[in-house]
């Protein structure tokens, strides 16, 4: 009886620091990266390997995208997939505010503006990010509902990034060339993963079961190990801008700003419909590794700073709240109460 009970504790124990990694592990995938680009800027006998570095991530960045939203895809019971009214309306805000930044960068002159305003509108129009689902599990959010949404989001980027990015962008095509450019990059890269999910699912049910069971966080560690290479490229794109370093400081302003808008946007929609916690992960936490390469293959470079820092910014505002769970769970726990679940 002992041994059974030292082997629990050493379970519960397990769980605690695995709980506590995982709520440091974004920020500490955030300084890993800030090391490995010091590396490669300032260590001269690193610069032969840095062609074969930026090949990689070219193709490599992609690949993971697509296994996070498989993996998270996996999880999702077609049956239970069911609208709900606060899917509906944060779509509709993101449609809205994707058209009107959009209107707005059409009008202006500035290339100051410009620049800021393509960077919120990618944070704007990126859809939710694969791990969210996970984070909103582990806040007690209903991730069922959450993934639901987050297929719905992917869906509407699929469509509104080919349709509203050739209003803006800087080739010299019309809108059919642009729109035929980047639908076949960004259309497959989003849908693909879900149909590939629903395949495994119906024709390779032991595989499937394999992914649903043992690798329930898999989608999470993928995140975290984007940041890494993410947050070199943001380093990169600050480092090698022509811009004052004052005005890049703002775009990092604007993005934690749009960050935080964005989280209480969807905890207020989602607090009306009883799901707080589902809604302000879903339109607060971004699919930035996404959004990044979305900015830097058909926006300016600059226009990549501000959703680059909003990997940090969210970033953050996960460890916190997991953090604050963690502690929440704690009192109420003391108190005979049972954890918050939506």
């Amino acid at each position: 009886m002992k041994d059974c009970a030292i082997c629990v504790r050493h379970m519960i124990d397990r769980e605690k620091l695995v709980k506590k990694l995982q709520a440091w592990l974004l920020a500490i995938a955030i300084c890993i990266g800030c090391i490995v680009y010091a590396a490669f800027h300032y260590l001269c006998f690193l610069s032969p390997l840095k062609p074969y570095v930026n090949l990689g991530l070219e193709y490599v960045v992609p690949w993971l995208i697509f296994i996070m939203l498989f993996v998270s895809f996996c999880k999702v019971d077609v049956k239970e997939m069911r609208p709900r009214k606060w899917h509906a309306a944060l779509l509709v805000i993101q449609l809205v505010l994707s058209v009107v930044f959009i209107l707005i960068i059409r009008t202006t002159s500035s290339e100051a503006v410009v620049y800021t305003l393509e960077g919120v509108l990618v944070c704007v129009i990126i859809p939710t990010a694969a791990a969210a689902a996970v984070i909103t599990g582990k806040l007690g959010g209903n991730e069922s509902s959450l993934t639901s949404y987050m297929i719905m989001s992917n869906m509407a980027s699929a469509v509104l990034i080919p349709f509203l990015f050739p209003f803006i962008t800087n080739n010299d095509a019309g809108f059919i060339e642009d729109f035929l450019q980047i639908l076949p990059r960004v259309f497959p890269m989003i849908v693909m993963p879900f149909v590939t999910a629903l395949a495994v699912k119906y024709y390779v049910p032991k595989f499937h079961h394999f992914i649903v069971t043992k690798c329930k966080n898999l989608a999470f560690y993928i995140w975290a190990t984007t940041t890494i290479t993410i947050t070199g490229e943001v380093l990169r794109s600050i480092v090698n801008s022509k811009e004052e370093g004052s005005f890049l400081l703002f775009l990092a302003l604007v993005s934690l700003i749009v960050c935080l808008i964005q989280f209480c946007i969807g905890k207020l929609v989602g607090h009306i419909a009883g799901q707080r916690i589902s809604a302000g992960q879903a339109f607060g936490q971004k699919n930035m590794v996404f959004g990044v390469w979305v900015a830097l293959s058909y926006l300016a470079p600059t226009a990549a700073i501000s959703p680059g820092c909003y990997v940090l910014w969210q970033n953050l505002v996960n460890s916190y709240q997991l953090w604050y769970r963690d502690k929440w769970n704690e009192r109420l726990q003391k108190q005979g109460k049972s954890p918050y679940q939506e």
